[in-house]
């Protein structure tokens, strides 16, 4: 499958920031198209509802915690995912809910980052 410049620099977006909104991709026409083609070509699934409407991310299975995890506490959400931010070149690991989009709070590994979720700390 072949992709423009455009959908792949969209489809990099969304992998980043996922779950997304439509609307926090950008508005315009150009961008409209570009997110309804990545939706048809499956690219991109629709993960939920969010504030601004339904949250996408990019297709596939997302990188499941590993341990028993608390509800989010501010939605009461169970389903989240592990995300990374690279940071003064070291990749840190934190956990999203789907239901809300927070984060918790990031830690130098993914068992690390469950532990904090799991403290609230």
């Amino acid at each position: 499958m072949r992709l423009s410049k455009q959908q792949k620099a969209m489809l990099e977006s969304i992998r980043r920031l996922q779950p997304v909104s439509a609307s926090r991709l950008g508005a315009g026409k150009s961008s409209a198209r570009t997110f309804k083609s990545l939706v048809d070509k499956g690219l991109i699934v629709e993960s939920g509802k969010g504030m601004l409407g339904s949250n996408y991310r990019v297709a596939g299975k997302p990188d499941a915690p590993t341990m028993k995890l608390k509800p989010c506490p501010y939605c009461g959400g169970v389903d989240q995912y592990h995300d990374e931010v690279l940071i003064d070149g070291d990749y840190e690991y934190f956990l999203c809910c789907r239901g809300c989009c927070c984060e918790g709070p990031t830690a130098d590994s993914k068992k690390s980052a469950e532990m904090l979720w799991n403290s609230r700390v």
